[in-house]
């Protein structure tokens, strides 16, 4: 980024002398044409040659700013009572394009508790983000750090985490750290995205939360992810069957949603129907379809289009089944173990003791804390995800599968850890060359 800023000069000291019988209004500020003479300079120079810039002229003693922009993301405003706004500027080419080209002026009044932020376009441009989406919640990130010292706003760490399955699996301890501000707390401004849809190579420049999914790329193609943070070994999956199926043997010659045999969840679920003595690719009838919304999976229970589904946490199946008369076969979660969600990075691009990944780290492990220690909290964060469940059912799905099972500390158990690798790598038919030390380092990471 590149910026200039000015400041008027602070009101004259009339020490001497009597001041004047009436205050002086503020003066007009002075109309400028910020960039003119640098744009012109720009495009003589090399006409290859191209930047951004923003412009801040500040007028401290009648508290107030002109800005424009040369193509640079706008500032962001924080006013006295906490809210913030990215402003809107009017919009000015890059420098360096057009030697006719204007930049427009806005004025904005600068009141005492005033926070005006100046940023980067890196922090807020990434690929496959909408750029008004991430200045958005660049702003949310400001108004909720009101009450930090600005020595430690101004250095506060970024970086992007990405999703690989949606529901409470994935998402919880995530949203729990944004909610309670653990994130901002810890010195971090974290960028959340759906990767479901991405592909390794981009995944693996951010951090993630699916660590089944890191655990099939080491082994298949061997990206080095390491999980640095685990939250539960228990996968929040589960086989939800239409009636007169009432146990795993039942699905033989039977019609199964399922997900795809190289996803995570898809090969956890072979994995269980493996040992349920079931042959996935023979024993019965397999629909695959892709992780995340199961809505047509219940559709197709109710006319009954399929037999069975392995459905994921976007629900709480149990509450489901009971209410169109269905059965819950099974808990993958009950089945196989494994280090499954938490926190994960790939060194080639992010260091696991970079300190932006420390402090996600930390804030996902206070909110871990709330998950254990505050069940009334948790249960109401838990029916954001759960769409149509009463109070009772989400502190039910709470107590059966979330408080038992969540780690209270983010370590992993290394002995679940290897016997997972085991049957993850015989299920895709790849050797186990990995030990668990290697890919869960959570007991090296900083408390």
């Amino acid at each position: 980024m590149t910026s200039r800023a000015t400041a008027s000069p602070p009101p004259r000291s009339w020490a001497g002398s009597a001041p004047p019988s009436a205050p002086t209004p503020p003066p007009e500020p002075r109309r400028r044409r910020p960039f003119s003479q640098a744009n012109r300079q720009l495009v003589d120079l090399d006409q290859g040659r191209f930047a951004s810039c923003l412009y801040a002229h500040l007028d401290l003693a009648h508290r107030r700013a002109v800005l424009a922009t040369a193509g640079h993301p706008p500032p962001i405003l924080r006013h006295p009572d906490g809210q913030a706004e990215v402003l809107p500027l009017p919009p000015g080419l890059l420098l360096g394009i057009d030697p006719d080209a204007d930049y427009p002026s806005a004025e904005i009044p600068l009141p005492p508790g005033t926070v005006l932020a100046l940023y980067t376009d890196g922090l807020v441009e990434t690929p496959g983000v909408d750029l008004d989406d991430a200045m958005s919640g660049l702003a949310v990130q400001l108004s909720r750090a009101r009450h930090q010292p600005m020595e430690q706003l101004a250095f506060m760490h970024t970086i992007d985490l990405a999703y690989v399955g949606r529901g409470l699996h994935e998402e919880l301890a995530a949203y729990i750290a944004d909610q309670h501000d653990y994130y901002a707390d810890e010195g971090v401004h974290v960028t959340l995205h759906d990767g479901c849809a991405w592909d390794e190579e981009r995944l693996r420049r951010c951090a993630t939360i699916g660590l089944g999914r890191a655990l099939l790329s080491r082994l298949t193609d061997g990206t080095p992810w390491v999980a640095l943070s685990v939250n539960t070994h228990r996968p929040l999956f589960w086989f939800l069957a239409r009636p007169g199926l009432t146990s795993l043997p039942d699905l033989a010659g039977r019609r199964l949603a399922v997900h795809a045999r190289h996803t995570a969840p898809g090969c956890f679920a072979r994995i269980v129907l493996r040992r349920a003595g079931l042959d996935p690719d023979r024993d019965l009838h397999t629909v695959v379809r892709a992780p995340g919304d199961y809505r047509l999976d219940l559709r197709g229970l109710h006319d009954g289009g399929i037999d069975a589904a392995c459905v994921g946490s976007t629900m709480a199946p149990e509450a489901v089944a009971a209410e169109h008369g269905w059965r819950l076969l099974a808990w993958v979660g009950d089945h196989f173990r494994i280090p499954t969600v938490g926190v994960a990075v790939d060194p080639t691009h992010i260091a696991p003791d970079d300190p932006a990944v420390q402090a996600v780290v930390r804030a996902h492990r206070r909110a871990l804390r709330v998950i254990h220690d505050d069940p009334d909290t948790t249960v109401r964060h838990i029916r954001t995800f759960l769409g149509g469940q009463t109070a009772e059912e989400a502190r039910a799905h709470y107590e059966t599968f979330i408080a038992p099972y969540f780690t209270a500390d983010g370590l992993a158990d290394l002995e679940v850890g290897e016997a997972a690798i085991t049957a993850v790598a015989a299920e895709l038919g790849v050797p186990a060359d990995i030990t668990a030390a290697e890919i869960y380092r959570t007991a090296t990471t900083a408390p």
